[in-house]
C-alpha cells in the first residue's frame, strides 16, 4: 500500500510512516499489520512500565488521510488550520522537497502545499532508511515549537487519554492521520517534563491497520541531573551559600541514568556530557573525584568511578574547557561513535547516580551582596541506534554570595577622621586565629593565603573589607586596634562585630530543582565600647587624652590627680595642726 498526497507525486509505503521522529521520552516504533477495511477509527496507546495516571499529554493532527483508494492507496493532505505551521517547520529546517536530496531545491516560506506534503513525505522515507533519524526528530520538535509558540490550541487534550487498567492512556475514536504527541506533566523530578530541550513528544501516524491501533512506549524515567553546593566530605547539599573570598567552594555534579537504559542502549550503549558554565567572579581550581552511587542524598554506597568497579578508568581533569576558562565539561562516552568501548561500559551505570566533585573559589573582583551563579546541564545520547544528536536535561544554577565590612575611625568628640589607625582582624573571641587580607589598593580583600594581617585607616579613616563571609544567624569576627593614632590611646579590648544577612536561606529544599536568586539586607551587630553602626558601617570612637568608656588614660589622669588632691589635704591638716 502506498501513500498518496492528492494531485501530487508522491507515493511511499505507509510501513515507513508508522513512526516518524523517536524523541527522548518516547521510543517506540509501530508494528506493521495487514491493511484491513475500517470503517471505525484509529487509535494510539501510550504505555509505559509504570503507570501513566498521573502524568498528561497533549495532541495535534497537522496531517490527515482523507481517504483510500481501490489499490489501497491513501489520500493525505494537510488542512488549512495546519498548513502555515508544517510549512513554517519544514522551511525552519530548510527540509529538501525532492527525494533526491542534493537537488538545491527546499521547502520555503511560499512553498505550495503539494512541495510540503512531498518534501515531509521523503523526509519519512529518509528517516525509516536509517539515513535521517536527526532530521525526523528535529521535523517533530520544530513542528512542536511552533505550534505551541502560535498558541495553536491541541486537538486532543489530556481528558482524551483515557487510563486503562494496565496503567496505559489510550487515544481513540481517531480521524486517520499524522498526530503530534506531547508529554505535559509538570516539572517533577521523578518524571519527564515539558521543559525546553527534553520535552518528550512524537509524530505517530495512524493508518487503516487491522486493529487500527498503535502502540507508543514512553519512557518511564528520563534522566536527571543537579547541581549543589556541599561540604568538603560531599555532605550538606544545597543550592546556596554566602561565603569568603579565595576559600574553597565545593560543587558537586550529578546525573542519574535510567535503570531501563541498560537495555534500551543493549547494543552499542551511550554517551553522556557533563556542562558547567562558571560565572566571571568564579574560578575553577581542580576536579576532586568521580564517584557512582545508589542514591542522589546519601553517600554511603558511592564507589569511584573506574575500572576496578566495572567502569573504565576517566581523567578528572575537564574533557575541554574555553579560552576563559568559565565553560568546562567532561565527557563520557564517545559521541562520534568512533570507539564505542566506554559508551557499552556505560551500561553498568543503569539505576545509578553519577557524581562529581570539584572546587572553586570566588576571585577578587567578585561583587558584593549579589547572586553568583554558574550553569550546569548534561547532554545525553537521544536515540539507541545513532551516537549523532543528544538531548539536554533542564538547566540548574546554584548561587553563592559575600559580604563585605566597613570601619570608620573618628574623634569621639568632633567626629573628626583618623588615618593610620592600624587593626588586626581574628576569627576567634580569644583572638588567636589571625585573618590574613590582600589589598588591591582601595580595600582588603579576604584572602587565606594573603600577606597582610594589619589594616590601616585611610586618609578619610576608613577601612573597607570584601569578601567576608556572613549567615542569618551572624558570623562574628574580632577587630583589635594595635596603633592609635597619634595623641590617642589604643582600645584596650577587641570589638567584636557580627555580620548578618538578613532573609538568606541555603535553599537545601531545591536540591533538585534550579535554584532561585535572593534579596539578602546586610546588617552588622557589634560589642564593644565606643563602638556604633550607622548604615552598615561599623563606627569605632577614640578620645585625645582619656578614653571614659575604655579607662585607660583618663583612669590615668583621674588617679594623678586624685593623689595630688589626697596629698594637699594631708599637708593641709598636718599644717593645721601645728598651728
Amino acid at each position: 500500500m502506498s501513500v498518496l498526497a492528492k494531485n501530487k507525486s508522491c507515493r511511499v509505503a505507509v510501513a515507513i510512516l508508522s513512526i516518524l521522529g523517536m524523541l527522548a521520552a518516547v521510543v517506540a516504533l509501530a508494528p506493521q499489520r495487514a491493511i484491513a477495511d475500517s470503517s471505525t477509527g484509529a487509535s494510539i496507546t501510550l504505555q509505559s512500565s509504570d503507570s501513566l495516571a498521573n502524568r498528561t499529554f497533549q495532541a495535534w493532527e497537522p496531517i490527515r488521510i482523507s481517504s483510500q483508494s481501490s489499490d489501497g492507496s491513501l489520500t493525505v493532505d494537510i488542512t488549512d488550520e495546519y498548513l502555515p505551521y508544517v510549512r513554517t517547520a519544514a522551511a525552519n529546517l530548510n527540509l529538501p522537497i525532492d527525494k533526491d536530496t542534493t537537488n538545491d531545491r527546499n521547502v520555503t516560506a511560499t512553498s505550495s502545499e503539494d512541495d510540503v506534503v512531498e518534501a515531509v513525505s521523503h523526509l519519512a522515507q529518509r528517516q525509516h532508511d536509517g539515513s535521517s533519524d536527526e532530521e525526523a526528530r528535529s521535523f517533530a520538535k520544530e513542528l512542536q515549537t511552533v505550534l505551541v509558540d502560535n498558541k495553536v490550541a491541541p486537538t486532543k487534550t489530556n481528558d482524551d487519554f483515557v487510563p486503562q487498567s494496565s496503567g496505559a492512556r489510550k487515544l481513540s475514536g481517531l480521524d486517520y492521520g499524522w498526530y503530534l504527541i506531547q508529554e505535559t506533566t509538570g516539572d517533577n523530578p521523578a518524571l519527564p517534563s515539558a521543559q525546553a530541550d527534553n520535552s518528550p513528544v512524537s509524530l505517530v501516524m495512524t493508518t487503516p491497520v487491522t486493529g487500527g491501533d498503535v502502540p507508543v512506549t514512553v519512557k518511564s524515567k528520563t534522566p536527571e541531573s543537579h547541581k549543589n553546593i556541599v561540604e568538603a566530605d560531599h555532605s550538606q547539599q544545597r543550592k546556596a551559600a554566602v561565603v569568603n573570598q579565595n576559600e574553597p567552594i565545593h560543587y558537586q555534579l550529578t546525573f542519574y541514568v535510567p535503570a531501563q537504559w541498560s537495555s534500551q542502549y543493549a547494543d552499542k550503549g551511550f554517551w553522556f556530557t557533563m556542562n558547567d558554565t562558571l560565572d566571571s567572579s568564579l574560578v575553577f581550581d581542580h576536579a576532586d573525584a568521580i564517584q557512582i552511587g545508589d542514591a542522589f542524598d546519601s553517600t554511603t554506597s558511592d564507589v569511584d568511578f573506574s575500572a576496578a568497579n566495572g567502569l573504565y578508568d576517566t581523567s578528572l581533569a575537564p574533557t575541554t574547557t574555553t579560552a576563559d576558562g568559565k565553560t568546562l565539561t567532561w565527557a563520557f562516552g564517545d559521541d562520534t561513535g568512533t570507539n564505542l568501548t566506554a559508551n557499552v561500559a556505560n551500561k553498568a551505570l543503569a539505576g545509578k547516580w553519577v557524581k562529581l566533585y570539584y572546587t572553586a573559589h570566588l576571585s577578587q573582583d567578585a561583587p558584593i551582596n549579589t547572586a553568583i551563579g554558574n550553569a550546569y546541564d548534561v547532554t545525553y545520547q537521544h536515540s539507541p541506534y545513532s551516537t549523532t544528536g543528544g538531548e539536554k536535561t533542564p538547566t540548574e544554577h546554584p548561587y553563592v554570595y559575600t559580604m563585605n565590612l566597613q570601619v570608620d575611625k573618628i574623634d569621639g568628640s568632633n567626629s573628626a577622621e583618623l588615618s593610620g589607625v592600624e587593626f588586626q582582624v581574628y576569627s576567634d573571641e580569644e583572638c588567636t586565629k589571625l585573618v590574613k587580607f590582600s589589598s588591591n589598593g582601595s580595600a582588603y580583600e579576604y584572602d587565606p593565603n594573603g600577606a597582610v594581617t594589619t589594616l590601616v585607616t585611610g586618609e578619610d579613616g576608613k577601612i573597607n573589607v570584601e569578601g567576608v563571609a556572613g549567615s542569618a544567624d551572624g558570623v562574628t569576627y574580632y577587630l583589635k586596634e594595635t596603633k592609635a593614632a597619634a595623641g590617642y590611646r589604643a582600645l584596650n579590648s577587641a570589638i567584636a562585630v557580627t555580620v548578618s544577612v538578613q532573609g538568606f536561606s541555603d535553599q537545601a529544599d531545591l536540591v533538585r530543582t534550579d535554584g532561585t536568586t535572593q534579596t539578602l539586607t546586610y546588617s552588622l551587630a557589634k560589642q564593644g565600647g565606643n563602638t556604633s553602626v550607622s548604615n552598615g558601617v561599623l563606627v569605632v570612637k577614640n578620645y585625645r587624652g582619656l578614653l571614659p568608656s575604655t579607662g585607660a588614660a583618663g583612669i590615668i589622669l583621674f588617679a594623678v590627680v586624685g593623689v595630688l588632691l589626697i596629698g594637699g589635704g594631708a599637708l593641709m591638716l598636718r599644717r593645721t595642726k601645728k598651728q
